[in-house]
């Protein structure tokens, strides 16, 4: 389930998300495989361990945080003395509905 969501944030509509809001939701994506969460689509990473992975100051990880969170492509869920709890919920792209309606293979590409 996490490479769906991954192709749908990579699919975004230009303009929605800024590069590094991209760049956190595709990691958030990735991580969200149901290793560190309850079910496929959620994770509880910790922002200094977020801002490890994407590269990014803990600040600019928390600032593309809650632009996702105002924008709906995750949801989060405080939890009191322990990271927050992400639910990623990026929306299927026209591209990708296209696709699956004509039923398009690589091979006609």
């Amino acid at each position: 389930m996490a490479i769906k969501q991954m192709i749908n944030a990579f699919n975004l509509t230009p303009g929605t998300v800024v590069r590094s809001e991209r760049h956190v939701l595709l990691e958030l994506a990735n991580l969200a495989d149901g290793n560190k969460g309850d079910s496929e689509n959620t994770l509880y990473y910790g922002i200094d361990t977020l801002a490890a992975i994407t590269g990014y100051a803990p600040d600019t990880v928390s600032r593309a945080i809650n632009s996702l969170v105002e924008k709906g492509l995750i949801v989060r869920q405080r939890r009191f003395n322990t990271s927050n709890f992400y639910t990623v919920c990026v929306p299927k792209t026209k591209r990708e509905k296209i696709i699956k309606k004509k039923k398009i293979t690589r091979a006609n590409f």
